[in-house]
């Protein structure tokens, strides 16, 4: 019942505080823990390790209302997060499915459906997850691929996919002086 869903939730762990362990490539079967949406829409996930990759998505009030299955989560490494990318004041969950690091994660975008608190597959990015939107509404991120080099990409959502417009291919100055350091990630 939503009602007993919304006390075993409150009493959660959230992600962001849970214990890591990066080092371990196998999934942790303990792993439970919460992540709320700070958009308004009262959005729960649960994030846990049996089954290993699963999400499960609440509502405000205890109601399941989906079970995101993962294959191959690395849980253990980067739990998922919650950014809104496109600033239409709705969430959408980020799902790390391998690492770069430092070079970045490869993300799969899970967005909101309209008027819903459902989630569908949107796409998958590659990247640091720091994202910028231009004046012309583009969402950013950038990955790394040396020293002072890297891709950036621009992408938006096109009926609810996520799609690549430009990849902008970045590499050191020819003068070999060091960048300003306000222009590093």
């Amino acid at each position: 019942p939503p009602e007993q869903n919304a006390g075993r939730l409150a009493g959660l762990t959230g992600c962001d505080t849970a214990a890591l362990k990066p080092g371990n490539p196998q999934p942790d079967p303990t792993l439970d823990c919460t992540i709320r949406t700070s958009d308004g829409s009262g959005v729960i996930f649960e994030v846990l390790g049996t089954p290993a990759g699963t999400i499960r998505v609440f509502n405000g009030n205890g109601a399941q209302l989906q079970s995101i299955r993962v294959p191959n989560p690395i849980f253990q490494q980067r739990l998922p997060l919650l950014q809104d990318l496109d600033q239409d004041k709705r969430e959408e969950l980020l799902v790390v499915r391998a690492t770069g690091d430092p070079a970045g994660d490869l993300m799969d975008v899970w967005r909101p459906r309209p008027n819903s608190d459902q989630f569908d597959m949107a796409g998958t990015i590659f990247g640091v997850p720091r994202f910028w939107m231009t004046s012309d509404r583009f969402i950013g991120i950038f990955s790394r691929n040396g020293a002072d080099a890297g891709v950036a990409a621009l992408f938006r959502f096109v009926d609810n996919k996520l799609a690549v417009l430009a990849l902008l291919d970045t590499e050191r100055r020819v003068d070999n002086k060091p960048l300003d350091p306000k222009w590093r990630l």
